[in-house]
């Protein structure tokens, strides 16, 4: 081989010794940033956050038509929102469509909606958000007696921040309505009792019974009653005995 020939071949050698010395080097440096970050990360303290209590049931202030509701209780539980009958009277809304919901209590007496009432107007601040709302018969109108289900909130476009007690309503591009929550209530009620709203298939035309009503008609309350301080007395004059042995 020519000797010219030869110094061509030197250059090349010492280039590819020196990109393999290279590459060795960046895959030592790569380990060497893998084990430090997988032991900073080992090694990192667990952090633990501080116990909150039960901030409650989240409310907004709106209005309906002339009247203004400063407490509606926003429930992302409620998959439809809620008036009582009441409130709709007062209202002036008398052509109610029927609705196949039912209402579950917490004690899981299923109550049956007065009917639905469409197309309503919320007004917050100077905005109004379209909904519609379940009617039920109550006995007792609540003091905060609207409830905003996931329907009205998601059209409102609520974020509520349970942190910090607070519902932000983004009802545009650049609108962003701030409420800071101040001693909510604990949970949604109905005369008191928890409840619950599930849906179930359309119910028969005939109207809804209350069974305590239909015992009462009976004349088989007192009887049941009777039985049952029977049944309680027993009870007592055996635990008694048991304590004297």
């Amino acid at each position: 081989m020519p000797l010219e020939e030869a110094f061509k071949l030197i250059p090349l050698s010492q280039t590819f010794l020196r990109d393999e010395v290279m590459k060795r080097i960046k895959e030592r440096k790569w380990l060497a940033v893998q084990n430090h970050e997988c032991k900073a990360v080992l090694e990192k303290k667990i952090i633990v956050q501080e116990k909150l209590e039960d901030p409650g049931s989240f409310t907004l202030p709106c209005s309906l038509g002339p009247s203004v509701f400063r407490n509606c209780l926003c429930d992302f539980g409620a998959s439809v929102s809620l008036m009582p009958l009441s409130v709709a009277k007062r209202l002036g809304f008398d052509n109610y469509k029927p609705s196949n919901l039912s209402l579950v209590l917490a004690d899981r007496p299923i109550r049956r909606p007065y009917g639905l009432l469409e197309n309503l107007s919320i007004r917050i601040g100077h905005v109004e958000v379209p909904t519609y709302f379940i009617v039920l018969e109550m006995d007792a109108e609540p003091m905060d007696p609207l409830i905003l289900g996931r329907p009205f909130l998601a059209s409102a476009g609520a974020m509520i921040d349970v942190r910090k007690g607070k519902v932000d309503l983004h009802l545009g591009s650049d609108l962003v309505l701030k409420f800071n929550i101040d001693g909510a209530t604990k949970k949604p009620t109905i005369n008191g009792q928890l409840f619950s709203i599930e849906e179930v298939d359309q119910l028969p035309d005939e109207p809804f019974k209350d069974p305590d009503k239909e015992i009462a008609k009976l004349g088989l309350s007192e009887a049941v009653e009777d039985k049952v301080r029977e049944i309680s007395e027993v009870m007592e004059n055996e635990r008694r005995s048991s304590v004297q042995t």
